[in-house]
């Protein structure tokens, strides 16, 4: 996976979690330049990450007032990348607001299957508008509707969803319903490019 790490680029502890994700195999990528102070989708800088597709993004600093740690989970979340920590991530709460996934390695060589456990973790409020829009879609055909939901997850900087009506629907509802998801889904989140829609037939 694509793991945006967080943080100045000549801080040890950062560093090393960089190292660590480098050597399960995941491609690690920066937010901020080499002298880690300026932020990498500045004009003149090498480009953002979050511009090409990020899976996760890792912080192991305190996420409280201004400075790298806090600008790149704040870039995250507006993007709606899930986030994983390590150590005490103070303030984060205040900075995710329930918009993404927020999981927490205990210990900087558990982050490879932190950010692996991350990844299959749904987006939240994406999963809530899907499911309410699969909802109505459902009740507009007549369709009952009350046990339907959808889950939405992040990958590569795309959407993919899955629709569970959890009861029989024809081929004709289940593209109106797939259509009118992934458009409320675009006008959510206008930062995440493309949306996959599956729909899921057990009951």
């Amino acid at each position: 996976m694509r793991v945006l790490v967080i943080g100045q680029a000549d801080d040890v502890a950062v560093d090393g979690a960089a190292s660590v994700l480098g050597g399960a195999g995941h491609e690690v990528v920066r937010c901020h330049d080499d002298d880690g102070h300026l932020c990498a989708g500045m004009p003149g800088a090498s480009g953002c990450p979050v511009d090409e597709g990020v899976d996760i993004a890792v912080t192991l600093g305190r996420v409280t007032g201004d400075g790298l740690v806090a600008d790149g989970v704040r870039c995250a979340v507006r993007h709606f990348i899930p986030l994983v920590t390590v150590g005490d991530p103070g303030g984060l709460d205040g900075a995710v607001d329930g918009a993404v996934p927020t999981l927490r390695a205990e210990r900087r060589d558990s982050l490879p299957e932190a950010v692996v456990a991350a990844a299959e973790v749904p987006l939240p409020r994406h999963s809530a508008i899907a499911t309410t829009e699969l909802r109505r879609v459902l009740a507009t055909h007549d369709v009952s509707s009350t046990d339907a939901d959808a889950v939405v997850r992040r990958s590569a900087g795309e959407l993919r969803v899955e629709l569970r009506p959890r009861t029989d629907v024809d081929d004709r509802v289940a593209q109106a319903a797939a259509v009118r998801v992934a458009a409320v889904l675009r006008s959510y989140d206008q930062a995440s490019g493309a949306v996959g829609v599956v729909l899921d037939t057990s009951p």
